[in-house]
């Protein structure tokens, strides 16, 4: 099964989505955490950069929207770094430039998304000098 066709909809998917999400946040040196709620037959995979982004990785069962991922990128409170709207990409907020707004449509475009963002964050790319 290739990437494209793994689905939220699925369990086994579901499953294989946060291994893989759990795996590359390990791989860029991020704090991660899975949290599980099967009563919703959702996962939940919280990742964030040392740098203080973060984000958490939704993999909803039941969503009306499956395989739409929206990423709420944030700075965690400790840090007073503000994201470069010019670099990070998505949507970054105006007044106070601590969160952005990505939409990843697929599992595919989740990872790429994920890297990218945290790539930047780990080479400071992504924030205001």
């Amino acid at each position: 099964m290739t990437l494209k066709q793994r689905t939220t909809k699925r369990a086994a998917d579901r499953e294989f989505m946060a291994a893989a999400v759990l795996t590359l946040g390990a791989k860029l040196g991020l704090s991660h955490e899975r949290f599980d709620d099967p009563d919703a037959r959702t996962i939940i995979v919280s990742l964030k950069a040392p740098s203080g982004l973060q984000v958490n990785v939704d993999l909803d069962g039941m969503t009306s929207q499956p395989d739409v991922h929206v990423l709420g990128w944030n700075m965690s409170f400790e840090s007073d770094k503000r994201l470069n709207d010019d670099t990070f990409g998505g949507s970054v907020n105006r007044h106070h430039q601590q969160k952005a707004t990505y939409i990843a449509h697929g599992f595919e475009e989740l990872l790429v998304q994920l890297e990218k963002g945290f790539t930047m964050a780990n080479n400071g790319s992504a924030y205001l000098n």
